[in-house]
């Protein structure tokens, strides 16, 4: 994972954030606009991680950061934006 600052408050839009990295273990929460979930590893099957996504977290300061994995299978884009640039 490539150098990333670190931030407390939320993010500015809803999505799956990286959150803590602890050894070689990314933890990724699903911000929905108000609360943090509980969280998901890369290496939860899907399923696992939506179960995850619509948990609440018991501690909501969370510290996030703007990383996104190059190869992802999906952009990260904001869902108010209209325009999509990046195609799938």
């Amino acid at each position: 994972m490539k150098q990333c600052n670190w931030y407390s408050g939320p993010p500015p839009h809803v999505g799956w954030w990286c959150t803590y990295k602890e050894g070689r273990f990314t933890r990724w929460r699903w911000w929905d606009g108000y609360k943090w979930s509980l969280f998901a590893i890369p290496s939860d099957p899907r399923i696992i991680a939506g179960e995850w996504a619509k948990t609440e977290a018991l501690h909501q300061n969370q510290k996030w950061n703007n990383y996104w994995p190059e190869n992802a299978r999906v952009p990260r884009i904001d869902p108010r934006r209209t325009e999509v640039k990046d195609k799938l």
